[in-house]
């Protein structure tokens, strides 16, 4: 019996182990597309427009 228990212990702690890294997968995942969002917003956006944003006082 206590080796049931024990096994049952160690597939929820590897389950929940597992849902932990993907959580935290999918996580870097999203931070990571809205940093290059971001990244792309201000680069390609802001510094190749000749009447950006940046340059023209807003009114």
């Amino acid at each position: 019996m206590p080796t049931l228990l024990l096994f049952l212990t160690a597939a929820a702690l590897t389950l929940t182990i597992r849902v932990l890294l993907l959580t935290l997968l999918f996580l870097a995942l999203a931070v990571l597309a809205l940093l290059v969002l971001a990244i792309w917003h201000e680069c390609f956006l802001g510094c190749m427009e000749p009447g950006s944003m940046k340059e023209t006082p807003l009114r």
